[in-house]
C-alpha cells in the first residue's frame, strides 16, 4: 500500500504538471499532510521553480508558527517560501478561503508565476460535492471542484492545478508515512 501511494501521488501530479505550459508554480503549503506530500511530490517529479506560501489566516494562536515552519522547512530544501498573513473578513470558511486565494494570486503575480498548486484531495472533492447537494446546487454546482481552471489575475495567464483530486487522504497518509515527512 505504501509503495503503491508513493506511485500514485507521483502519477497524479506528474500528469498535472505534464498539462501544465512551463513556468514557475506557487504551491499553497499550510504544512498540513495534504499539502506537504503536494510539494514533496511537485519536487519529486522536478517542477520547478516552485515558490512556497504558507498563508496565515490568523484565526488560531499557532498559525503564525505553523507557517513560519512551513517556511522554514521549504527554505532548507532550497526552495523559495514566504508567510503571508491575511485579515479574513468574518469568521466563516468561504471569508477565509477568499483571503486566502487573494493572497495566492497576489504571490503568483508578483513572482510570474504560471500556477498556484493546492491539495485538495478525491475526500475533500466528496466533502464538496455533498456539501453543493445539502445546499442545493443545480448541475453546475454537482461538478464540485475542477483539476485545472483559470483564474482572473493582471498579469497574463494564471492556472488554479488540484494535482491531488484523484488522490485520496489514505493514499496521502501513507505518501507521508513512506517519505517519513514531518508535518504539522
Amino acid at each position: 500500500m505504501i509503495v503503491d501511494a508513493v506511485a500514485t501521488l507521483r502519477a497524479a501530479v506528474a500528469g498535472a504538471v505534464a498539462r501544465m505550459p512551463g513556468g514557475r508554480w506557487v504551491v499553497a503549503c499550510s504544512g498540513g499532510p495534504d499539502s506537504t506530500a503536494l510539494l514533496d511530490a511537485l519536487e519529486a517529479v522536478g517542477a520547478r521553480p516552485l515558490s512556497v506560501v504558507a498563508v496565515d489566516h490568523g484565526l488560531r494562536a499557532a498559525s503564525a508558527g505553523e507557517a513560519a515552519a512551513v517556511v522554514e522547512r521549504a527554505r532548507a530544501r532550497g526552495l523559495a517560501a514566504v508567510s503571508v498573513r491575511v485579515t479574513v473578513a468574518g469568521k466563516s470558511m468561504a471569508a477565509a478561503r477568499r483571503a486566502r486565494y487573494d493572497a495566492l494570486v497576489a504571490h503568483a503575480g508578483s513572482t510570474g508565476a504560471a500556477a498556484i498548486a493546492v491539495a485538495h484531495t478525491a475526500s475533500d472533492q466528496a466533502e464538496t460535492l455533498l456539501d453543493r447537494l445539502l445546499r442545493g446546487a443545480g448541475t453546475r454546482g454537482l461538478g464540485a471542484m475542477a483539476p485545472m481552471r483559470r483564474i482572473a489575475a493582471s498579469g497574463g495567464d494564471l492556472w488554479l492545478v488540484r494535482p491531488l483530486l484523484r488522490v485520496t487522504r489514505a493514499e496521502v497518509e501513507a505518501y507521508v508515512a513512506a517519505r517519513g515527512l514531518e508535518v504539522v
